[in-house]
């Protein structure tokens, strides 16, 4: 290996050196320096303006581009101006086909879309939805209600669908259609980072440096890329009035014409003596730091030789050293995730065992496998607890998947932080997605017991109502001094969760201290839910105080809510294959109702408010269902029918099956009752309202024989005329002729 560090060290100290020779160097070119500059300045002009004519040109290309579109491109005009016999959606299909085009032809071009003021349309390459739904709804009303756009506009944050992340991008409009502009807008968006790239791609930032402003900010280059002006020497600054833009722009290194220029003679002389005492400096000094390199080298002189083994020779002692650092730090970092990975898995494997109380856990066990996990094992008494998300599918719907991880995780953090103001250690892990167990590990022998935990965890309650948008459920198991207690306390923590609905949410409980009363035989409950049903089926009103018992006893029995759910669901069945059996009319309004009921089973919070709501929903059916029973008495069927027939005997389609299917009877019993109580038959009654309408017709009006069948119900004129013949005894044309 040769030494390259030590002549690169010996070379960092050149600045120095360079000092004292420059006052010899820059006297014999001086004189180039001035010229050079002033060359600098010319050059720095012109590559300002190559650059400022090609950012406009781009989008000047882009602009002519879309306009070449909008005249030529026939679905644009169908879009805005749509014609009767048009597909809408054909054109809408086409033109996001353009605009897709557009967009993939013009790299820089972020997205065109379209927008119509006749129905407020916005047309995407992706989507046409109304104005209303719209991102960009802001924008569309400011340049609709502003004068024509002729330049871009300032940068902003842009996005067309919601998933997708924002965007820079600036953002010509353009009145459509060409050349009025009265029916809509085409709006062009580019990114404005990937114009700023074609500008980064000009310029030499390691001689040069260029800045774009706009009237409120700088655009180009970002923050954290701009040079200090002290290095800086600006030459030249251009507008582009079509973009509204200011492009500054000179030479990084504008401190050396200001230091070139006061560059006196009199260092000549003290120039030559400084010479000479930097040279013996130098290599003095160089000597004294390169000595730490050379430990280094000689302390990984083995890893050296694999290295040069694998047939990768380091080029220098600095380049094989940094090698060796990453290679290092890179088997470290996958260890370590490796490790992390293995450790969290190892975790809830172990947490499950504990809890399922399968096996029994020796002491000896659990302190290796603890030690191994990285917890603390050690305690005197222990206790489970279970913390439950209230409302979790309204949780899940109000935030994303990600925000959902980061809540868990405060929540993992709150809790810790409260059993650490206790002095208890906490290990906790989700067991399911709305449920995290903690296991308190409690090493104090005496004065802490179930109630000092309550204090601990009614805090940590308190703290997500007060500081979090949704609330928690918390079970407290019994304290033991056994690990093959954690079962039973496990148990006891969930008893309070599996009774939400009995005793509601928000609150913490400790499951020995909620006792559970004889609960009713599940035969009886099953028994009178039936009778509620028969109540039902006979419109007896005694079914609401026998459901209203039924939830009353479920509270005070203190059914879980599995319980609950299985009694519930029987009763939406029991309901269900009743309703089959009634009216078709009451059937659809169960079938509109029963979505609900299923949906607040799921969500309820309490029993109260599963009462409440079940009782409601049958309670408005079964008013409707009494009220359709006292409005099918015969008589008012009969006349029900008969004044349905004479307003709609001009349909064609009116038949006997069609008013049996609108009265709900079978279409053999509609025409006994129609015979019994008018005498006709359906059919002849039909004819015979439709012939007098024909007489007052062919009478009245001039209007053709046609028209006046397809008035009276008739498609077809001949069979009108069949018809008229065989009830008046002329055809309608004679009957008009001699009336």
């Amino acid at each position: 290996m040769q030494n390259n560090w030590y002549k690169r060290l010996l070379l960092s100290y050149f600045p120095v050196f360079f000092v004292a020779i420059s006052t010899i160097l820059f006297i014999s070119f001086l004189v180039v320096t001035e010229v050079s500059k002033k060359e600098a300045e010319k050059a720095s002009r012109i590559s300002s303006a190559y650059v400022v004519d090609t950012v406009e040109s781009t989008l000047r290309g882009i602009e002519q581009t879309v306009l070449k579109e909008m005249v030529t491109n026939p679905n644009v005009g169908e879009f805005f101006d749509p014609k009767p016999n048009t597909d809408q959606a054909l054109v809408r299909y086409r033109l996001s086909e353009v605009a897709k085009g557009l967009m993939t032809n013009q790299y820089l071009l972020h997205s065109v879309y379209f927008y119509r003021f006749s129905d407020r349309l916005v047309l995407t390459h992706g989507s046409a939805e109304p104005l209303e739904f719209f991102y960009d709804k802001n924008f569309i009303e400011q340049e609709v209600a502003a004068s024509p756009r002729l330049k871009w506009s300032s940068p902003r944050k842009f996005r067309e669908f919601i998933s997708e992340p924002e965007e820079n991008v600036i953002t010509m409009s353009k009145r459509a259609l060409l050349p009025f502009g009265n029916q809509g807008l085409v709006v062009i968006n580019v990114r404005t980072n990937e114009l700023l790239r074609v500008v980064d791609e000009m310029v030499d930032s390691q001689l040069t440096f260029m800045e774009i402003h706009n009237r409120e900010e700088l655009l180009y280059p970002l923050a954290g890329n701009h040079s200090a002006e002290k290095n800086r020497k600006v030459l030249s600054e251009i507008p582009s009035d079509y973009l509204g833009w200011t492009f500054t722009s000179g030479l990084q290194v504008g401190q050396l014409f200001g230091w070139v220029s006061v560059i006196s003679y009199l260092w000549v002389t003290i120039g030559v003596i400084v010479l000479l005492l930097c040279i013996v400096y130098l290599v003095y000094i160089t000597r004294r730091n390169y000595k730490p390199i050379e430990i280094i080298l000689q302390r990984i002189q083995a890893y050296q030789q694999r290295y040069v083994l694998q047939g990768k020779p380091p080029v220098d002692e600095f380049s094989f050293i940094e090698k060796a650092l990453e290679s290092l730090i890179d088997q470290t970092n996958v260890y370590e995730k490796r490790f992390q990975e293995d450790l969290m898995i190892h975790r809830k494997q172990f947490y499950q065992e504990l809890l399922s109380g399968e096996r029994e856990i020796t002491w000896s066990e659990w302190k290796a496998r603890m030690e191994r996990l990285n917890l603390d094992y050690e305690f005197s008494r222990l206790a489970m607890t279970v913390s439950r998300i209230d409302r979790y599918s309204a949780f899940q719907q109000e935030y994303t998947e990600r925000d959902q991880h980061l809540l868990k995780f405060v929540l993992t953090n709150v809790i810790h932080e409260f059993a650490k103001q206790g002095e208890v250690s906490v290990w906790t892990e989700w067991v399911t997605n709305d449920r995290l167990a903690a296991l308190f590990l409690i090493r104090q022998e005496e004065g802490f017991d179930e109630e000092q935990l309550k204090r601990i965890l009614e805090s940590f309650r308190q703290w997500v109502q007060e500081n979090l948008k949704f609330s928690v459920t918390v079970g407290i198991g019994s304290v033991g001094r056994e690990l093959s207690a954690l079962h039973p306390s496990y148990l006891e923590a969930m008893y309070p969760l599996r009774h939400r609905l009995t005793l509601g949410s928000n609150h913490v409980s400790i499951g020995s201290e909620v006792q559970r009363s004889q609960a009713q035989g599940a035969y009886e409950y099953y028994q009178r839910v039936t009778s509620a049903v028969q109540y039902y089926r006979m419109t007896n009103p005694a079914w609401s105080d026998v459901l209203r018992e039924i939830f009353k006893h479920m509270t005070e029995d203190r059914l879980n809510d599995e319980e609950i759910r299985s009694l519930l669901d029987y009763m939406v069945h029991l309901f269900r294959r009743e309703l089959e059996e009634m009216p078709e009319e009451l059937g659809r309004g169960w079938d509109r109702m029963a979505p609900d009921l299923v949906r607040s089973l799921a969500e309820a919070e309490s029993v109260e408010q599963l009462g409440t709501v079940f009782i409601a929903a049958l309670d408005e059916l079964f008013q409707h269902y009494v009220a359709l029973r006292d409005a099918k008495s015969q008589t008012g069927l009969l006349e029900a029918m008969k004044k349905y027939i004479e307003e709609h005997f001009t349909d064609p389609n009116l038949s006997l099956n069609q008013l049996s299917d609108r009265f709900e009877i079978s279409p053999k019993y509609a025409s006994q009752l129609f015979k019994e109580q008018f005498g006709l038959k359906f059919v002849d009654f039909l004819v015979q309202l439709r012939m007098e309408k024909a007489k007052q017709l062919l009478l009245e009006t001039n209007e053709p024989i046609q028209d006046i069948a397809e008035k009276v119900g008739y498609t077809h004129g001949i069979s009108f005329g069949r018809t008229f013949k065989k009830i008046v005894g002329a055809t309608p044309g004679d009957y008009r002729k001699l009336m």
